[in-house]
């Protein structure tokens, strides 16, 4: 419940508007609902100046309990509309929904029928190399198979054997991954005091492409391209991230391994490389692939393009003043200026006003 204020604040206006119509899917009346007024008189309290003596007043209830208990249902109702809104929108969730309709149908005795929905899931989960998720799935094939004799023990045995090989080659992975990460945010200008971590990475590079089975799987590329980058970003060989960075976003882009799911890796990926080439003192390559990030952040229906907009006005800046192109440089932060996602985080205000500093002064 204490999470109800920030939902809502950051609910999109897709989203709001798919919330009203599922809740008043069942609404007969033309009256409007008072879960709808309250949920209105939420989204209007920017100051959070509405009281819980000014709400009962304003709705006409009984008490106190009767505010909570409609806050509560607003609640549940804008978890239940953002799963049914999102669920198609996420692979690993569409999978989670057919292992939860198995269960669903388990426990009403319609054992055929929950097989038949971990059967998708098992699908869906392959299909998609949710190695974690065939896991669950997996488990709740064999517990299934307590009661439903004509489920192949022997193939689900061997599959959730091979199934668990190959997670942990990917949780080695990733804990390699988070280890590296994490030393890069903690390490002041990509320190190379710990050296150890390097030598780490190399080593489960090279053991890893070893495995015929990872390497033809999207996920393995995706992974083996984040530790190699970090690699290079930690030995601050930028020349060669620079050549790592371009050959593995066309290869990504000629496999089709970048999508919806992973968009944001792809937006990480432009990311690094326009940063990249700024740091290489290729300031019009830069650019360029600044405006490729922007262009890609338009796709699949812009839903990320909030999030990587500040790095591509910080890119355009960087580069415009390294090429002395001050009347642009000015003109981008004219724009970055008035563009509501940048000005409402203090942080991006203050680059904006240190940067016309910055520029002015080099005007004189």
């Amino acid at each position: 419940m204490k999470d109800l204020i920030n939902i809502i604040n950051a609910l999109s206006k897709e989203e709001i508007r798919f919330y009203k119509l599922f809740v008043n899917r069942t609404s007969a009346g033309k009256q409007k609902r008072k879960d709808i007024i309250l949920f209105d008189l939420f989204r209007k309290d920017v100051n959070n100046k509405l009281t819980t003596e000014v709400i009962i007043k304003k709705l006409k209830l009984s008490n106190s309990n009767s505010y909570y208990q409609l806050k509560n249902r607003i609640y549940n109702d804008l978890n239940n509309s953002m799963t049914w809104q999102h669920i198609s929108k996420d692979y690993q969730s569409e999978a989670y929904s057919f292992v939860l309709l198995a269960r669903v149908y388990k426990s009403k005795d319609e054992l055929q029928l929950s097989l038949n929905f971990l059967l998708k899931a098992e699908k869906s989960a392959v299909l998609n190399e949710l190695y974690d998720m065939l896991s669950i799935i997996y488990n709740e094939i064999l517990e299934l198979s307590h009661e439903l004799i004509s489920i192949n023990i022997e193939k689900y045995l061997t599959l959730k054997e091979k199934n668990t090989v190959r997670l942990n080659s990917f949780n080695e992975i990733d804990n390699l991954l988070a280890e590296v990460m994490y030393t890069i945010k903690i390490d002041q200008n990509f320190s190379k005091k710990r050296s150890n971590i390097n030598r780490l990475l190399e080593l489960k590079i090279n053991k890893a492409k070893l495995d015929k089975d990872l390497i033809k799987t999207k996920r393995f590329n995706q992974k083996i391209f984040k530790l190699y980058s970090r690699l290079l970003l930690r030995k601050e060989d930028f020349i060669k991230l620079e050549i790592f960075l371009i050959d593995s976003f066309k290869k990504f882009e000629e496999n089709n391994i970048y999508c919806r799911k992973n968009h944001q890796d792809k937006l990480t990926h432009l990311t690094y490389l326009t940063n990249c080439l700024n740091k290489n003192k290729k300031y019009k390559d830069s650019i360029a692939a600044a405006e490729r990030l922007k262009l890609s952040t338009l796709e699949y229906d812009s839903f990320l393009e909030n999030k990587f907009l500040f790095y591509y006005y910080n890119t355009l800046i960087a580069n415009l003043y390294a090429l002395n192109d001050f009347v642009k440089a000015l003109n981008v932060l004219k724009k970055a200026k008035q563009n509501e996602v940048i000005t409402k985080t203090p942080s991006f205000t203050a680059f904006i006003y240190l940067n016309y500093s910055l520029i002015y002064w080099k005007q004189e």
